[in-house]
């Protein structure tokens, strides 16, 4: 990974251009080195690493495009990156870009949250409670950026220190224990959820450790921490799913989101989905899948009408409604730790009581044992993980993690899980990474 690191600059921002709005309130310089960090300038520092944290459109969508969730359309092509994704197998390769976006942006964050969590450490920073949440925040930047790049890499270097030499990669079961070390250290200094989603709370911390569990397979550990984050009682399954999405900061179901503001990161997903002409007007790159159109959705499932509109039954002008205007970009809200809670229960009885939460607000009829006789449990909850989460980010690795993926058909050998190593961080680092079997 040849001094990828060598080449970020932590940006900072004027007062008025936040990626939290609760930042002090004085005015920056334009830029400041990291070795010039400091009480004063402390709070930006952060700031800049939130800012370059926020998931890129493109990345975010990478599991839905790999997971059966979209089709590629005209005006993107099968020859495009989206066209490869979705159609996946040898149209994959380490030129991919994708996969190079991926791994930049989320080592430049953990180059940004080494900053401010080694300032700390090495005592350029004053040990006081502001100074303690600070540091955990980018504690769990840190650990959110290993999850996603673990998820789509597996082992990758594990860098704590900034460094300009060449490392190997660590394995994945080193890269999960450093994320868990950090989430850990960091709910120490974090304080429970108090109505702001942009925010770093312990439930936040405590929904990336539940993936986390979930990844590893140990049902134990995410069904105590889901069922934590539920009965805390601080969020809501919102009756209007739409506004979820298209008004986030109305909805009590969001646990933590970037606040992707205008005059900021101003990241519209709706440009991905949206024709132009429409009043989001965008490229229209992906629409959703066969697959989707014909069996996901129940007619009245009001998630329906919300995540995607069909045209005359028309595949061609199909379009992937969920977004709208700018918003914040959501990364937990409380669904996931109920459908979370209900994949890991003792008992099937008692997941369909989850699971039927979930069912019965967006509009659809309660399970019952006889509903699912044959089916395997994981199955059921996988289905309306797919439904409730569609167009967020996380199918094909609920697919990978229960080892589904190998059922779609754009996988043809579990080496297809992940992505490739970039060849251009394979060529920076001299030879010293090693690519991922099949590539």
């Amino acid at each position: 990974m040849k001094k990828l690191i060598k080449y970020i600059t932590i940006a900072l921002f004027a007062a008025t251009s936040f990626s939290c709005d609760h930042y002090l309130d004085v005015s920056p310089p334009d830029a400041v080195a990291p070795d010039e960090i400091s009480d004063s300038n402390y709070q930006f520092f952060l700031n800049g690493a939130f800012r370059q944290a926020t998931p890129d459109r493109d990345q975010f969508f990478t599991a839905d495009a790999r997971g059966g969730n979209y089709d590629y359309t005209n005006l993107s092509g099968m020859n495009s990156t989206w066209g490869k994704l979705i159609l996946g197998g040898t149209n994959i390769d380490d030129n991919l870009p994708t996969a190079d976006g991926i791994w930049a942006r989320q080592y430049k964050t953990v180059y940004n949250a080494n900053v401010i969590i080694n300032a700390f450490y090495n005592g350029m920073i004053t040990d006081n409670e502001t100074n303690r949440s600070i540091r955990a925040e980018a504690l769990f930047l840190r650990a959110l950026s290993y999850y996603n790049l673990m998820v789509n890499f597996s082992g990758v270097p594990l860098i704590r220190e900034n460094t300009t030499e060449n490392l190997p990669r660590n394995t994945e079961q080193e890269i999960i224990e450093a994320i868990i070390e950090d989430l850990e250290d960091a709910q120490e200094s974090l304080n429970s959820f108090d109505g702001a989603t942009h925010y770093v709370s312990v439930e936040a911390v405590k929904m990336l450790r539940m993936r986390i569990a979930l990844w590893e397979g140990d049902h134990t550990t995410a069904h105590t921490l889901a069922e934590q984050v539920i009965n805390s009682d601080l969020f809501q399954l919102d009756t209007d799913y739409g506004r979820i999405f298209r008004a986030v900061e109305n909805s009590n179901e969001v646990i933590f989101a970037f606040s992707n503001r205008v005059e900021e990161q101003n990241t519209r997903f709706s440009q991905l989905f949206w024709p132009y002409g429409t009043d989001w007007s965008g490229s229209y790159f992906v629409r959703p899948s066969q697959d989707v159109i014909q069996n996901l959705f129940e007619e009245e499932d009001k998630r329906k009408e919300v995540n995607m509109q069909v045209i005359d039954n028309d595949t061609q002008d199909d379009i992937v409604s969920k977004y709208h205007s700018v918003q914040p970009i959501i990364i937990f809200r409380i669904s996931e730790a109920i459908l979370a809670s209900a994949e890991t229960a003792s008992s099937t009885s008692e997941g369909l009581v989850r699971l039927n939460q979930i069912r019965e607000i967006r509009g659809l009829s309660p399970l019952n044992a006889s509903d699912i006789a044959g089916k395997e449990w994981v199955d059921v909850v996988l289905e309306e993980r797919q439904r409730e989460f569609y167009s967020e980010g996380m199918h094909l690795y609920d697919l990978i993690r229960t080892d589904k993926a190998i059922n779609l058909p754009n996988i043809q050998n579990k080496n297809q899980y992940l992505l490739p190593i970039p060849a251009s961080q394979r060529n920076l680092s001299q030879g010293v990474l090693e690519q991922n079997p099949g590539y």
